[in-house]
C-alpha cells in the first residue's frame, strides 16, 4: 500500500519532467531550424570555383553560381589527366538548359522543364545546403526530425539532428551553432534493406566576409563497392557580389544540335 502511494506521488513528477524535456527539445529544434534558415539567407548569391579529387587525382573542376532560384554550373570532368567531358547547365525556374562541348565544330544542347540532373553531381552545395538534393531548411522542417544530443567535432560543439525525408531516405546532421549553424558532418542513408550510406565529413569552414562557408569536405559512400572518398576543395569563393544575368543563360553556338523536352 505504501509503495502504491509513493508511485502515485512520483508519477506526476516523472510525467512533468518528461513533458518539460520534450518541450525543451522542441524549443531547441525550432531554434536550430531558425538558425540554419537565417544564416543560409545571408548568402544572397555565390560564385564558387572548385575542384574534386579522387585518389589524389583531379576528377573534375567546376564553376558554380547560385542566386535565389537560379543556378549555373560549368564543369570539366577529367580522365587520365585530360578533359573527357565539358558542359554548362543552367536553371532558372522552371526552365533548364544544357550545352555539351564535344568539339569546336559540334555541340549538343537541350532545353527542358525542370532542373538539369548535372546539379546532382558532387559540388559544394552538398557541404552546406542540400540533404538528398532537398534544401536543408526544408529537410529540417520534416515532422520526423528530432534532436539526439550534442557532440564536439574538433573544437566545435554540434547539435545532432536526425530525421527522414521518406522511409528510404534518412539523415543525421551535426550542426555547429557558433559557425552560422553550418553542418560539420552529414550522414545520409538510402534504402531500408540493401541501401547505402553517404558520409559527408571533415568539412572545413572559412570565414568569408563575415560568413562561415565550407571550403573543404570529403564524401564517402559505403555500400556500393567503391569506398574511395571524393574530396571537394573550394579554391575561390565570392559571396554576395554582383552576378551578371548572362551567367544564368546559355547562348547556343551556331551549329549546335538542340533537343527540347526531357534532358
Amino acid at each position: 500500500m505504501r509503495t502504491s502511494k509513493i508511485l502515485l506521488f512520483l508519477l506526476p513528477i516523472v510525467y512533468a519532467v518528461i513533458l518539460n524535456a520534450e518541450t525543451m527539445t522542441g524549443q531547441n529544434l525550432d531554434s536550430i531550424r531558425k538558425g540554419v534558415e537565417t544564416h543560409l539567407k545571408e548568402i544572397k548569391n555565390a560564385a564558387l570555383q572548385y575542384q574534386i579529387f579522387k585518389k589524389d587525382s583531379l576528377h573534375s573542376a567546376g564553376k558554380l553560381y547560385l542566386e535565389g532560384n537560379k543556378k549555373a554550373l560549368e564543369k570539366e570532368i577529367y580522365k587520365n589527366g585530360e578533359i573527357a567531358t565539358h558542359f554548362k547547365v543552367t536553371y532558372v525556374n522552371p526552365t533548364g538548359k544544357s550545352l555539351y562541348y564535344n568539339s569546336n565544330l559540334y555541340h549538343q544542347g537541350s532545353i527542358f522543364k525542370g532542373e538539369p540532373p548535372e546539379f546532382a553531381y558532387n559540388n559544394p552545395c552538398k557541404l552546406f545546403m542540400e540533404v538528398f538534393r532537398i534544401n536543408i531548411v526544408e529537410a529540417l522542417q520534416n515532422r520526423t526530425c528530432r534532436l539526439e544530443g550534442k557532440e564536439k567535432i574538433n573544437q566545435d560543439e554540434c547539435y545532432i539532428v536526425s530525421g527522414e525525408i521518406n522511409k528510404d531516405s534518412k539523415f543525421r546532421l551535426w550542426i555547429a551553432p557558433e559557425k552560422d549553424f553550418r553542418p560539420l558532418k552529414m550522414e545520409l542513408k538510402y534504402g531500408r534493406v540493401k541501401g547505402f550510406t553517404l558520409f559527408i565529413q571533415n568539412i572545413k569552414l572559412q570565414n568569408i566576409d563575415g560568413i562561415w562557408f565550407p571550403v573543404y569536405g570529403e564524401i564517402l559512400t559505403i555500400g556500393t563497392g567503391d569506398e574511395i572518398p571524393f574530396v571537394i576543395k573550394v579554391i575561390d569563393a565570392k559571396l554576395n557580389k554582383s552576378l551578371s544575368h548572362e551567367i544564368f543563360d546559355i547562348k547556343f553556338p551556331p551549329g549546335t544540335t538542340i533537343t527540347k523536352g526531357l534532358p
